[in-house]
């Protein structure tokens, strides 16, 4: 059966076929009992192009922003836009007309409102570079990481350095990322005035957790994504070590002894293996990886999160991080609405926490 219904992403009603159950109220008969319904009048309560874009598309950047660009196997020349990573804008290119993928867009204003969702910050200090600087001294600092959109640890020399020098990490995530936090992370789970039934994902600051509510279709705030992966990567980062001595480099020494140590590696967020000489080392030097993990391993807000069974009944054995006891031990999950505390192996709950 076909039908008809209004596209709040596009601003106008379009065909589609029904297949004669369930679905929602927003479907129509006729185009013009469609448009009679739903074209937007004055002060109405649809969402304008960002609402729609952001909001009722959800955009998955994944999906809808990371692909490149794609003419397709077509010969037409429509000029469109798409999102490039690599330059972080959003670029013209001429679509085929058919195939291709869903980075495209028939403008900027499309693009940039479904892919550039975040910030950059606006001080300047947040884009000077890491600077050690020339001195020996062995102070632990923070500074504003551009790759990463996040606050980092460094060690800094005590000396000749710049700005992006931060004593606390409070202080630099006040300064380079606060914005994005509170624009896009703090405000409450806004279902918004009209009755849509759309599951979203918010950050809820007061259990630090990302959590589904539904959302109503329009309006509302930009503390609203599509999946739980999204609104994690935004508002959920993992603080490197607190502790000085894993930010010091692997040092073999001049000696010519043959014992295996253990490390933390910045790069890969975690201890490995290597061989020290016997002499003039540093203390980022340990004896077990157990010893290693203990002092280094970077605390992931994942891991804090409690036990939780779900209430559907299902018997699926996984492991979780017990902030008793230091360690991951099984339990039984029931299948549903738990939260990312929750491992299918004991490797990948230790490799996490």
């Amino acid at each position: 059966m076909v039908l008809w219904a209004f596209d709040i992403v596009k601003g106008h009603c379009e065909q589609f076929v029904y297949g004669g159950c369930d679905g929602t109220d927003n479907k129509y008969r006729t185009k013009e009992l469609c448009e009679q319904n739903c074209n937007r009048p004055q002060n109405s309560t649809v969402p304008n192009l960002e609402e729609a874009m952001v909001y009722a598309a959800g955009a998955d950047f994944e999906e809808y922003c990371k692909p490149k660009a794609d003419p397709g196997p077509c010969d037409a020349y429509m000029p469109r836009w798409a999102f490039n990573v690599t330059t972080g804008q959003c670029e013209k290119f001429i679509y085929g007309g058919c195939g291709g993928n869903k980075n495209n867009y028939k403008t900027i204003q499309k693009c940039e409102v479904t892919c550039l969702r975040r910030r950059r910050p606006s001080n300047p200090v947040c884009y000077q570079p890491k600077v050690k600087g020339p001195c020996r001294a062995h102070i632990p600092r923070y500074f504003y990481n551009q790759t990463t959109k996040y606050c980092e640890q460094f060690v800094y020399g005590g000396c000749k350095g710049n700005q992006n020098n931060f004593e606390t990490i409070e202080s630099c995530l006040k300064t380079c990322t606060a914005g994005d936090f509170e624009e896009y992370c703090r405000p409450k789970a806004d279902r918004g005035p009209c009755l849509a039934y759309i599951p979203r994902w918010a950050f809820n600051v007061t259990t630090g957790q990302c959590e589904q509510f539904i959302y109503g279709g329009c309006r509302g705030n930009k503390n609203n994504y599509r999946t739980m992966q999204e609104c994690e990567v935004t508002c959920l980062r993992v603080r490197g070590p607190s502790n000085p001595v894993c930010y010091q480099p692997k040092v073999k020494g001049p000696c010519r002894a043959h014992i295996p140590r253990y490390f933390y590696n910045q790069t890969t967020k975690y201890c490995e293996q290597f061989v020290y000489g016997g002499c003039k080392g540093n203390q980022n030097n340990f004896e077990t990886i157990e010893s290693c993990l203990k002092t280094c391993r970077p605390s992931n807000p994942v891991c804090y999160q409690p036990k939780v069974k779900g209430p559907c009944r299902a018997h699926i054995p996984r492991y979780f991080y017990n902030q008793t006891t230091k360690y991951c031990e099984q339990f039984v999950y029931g299948g549903c609405k738990g939260n990312q505390n929750n491992f299918e192996t004991i490797e990948s709950c230790l490799t996490t926490c």
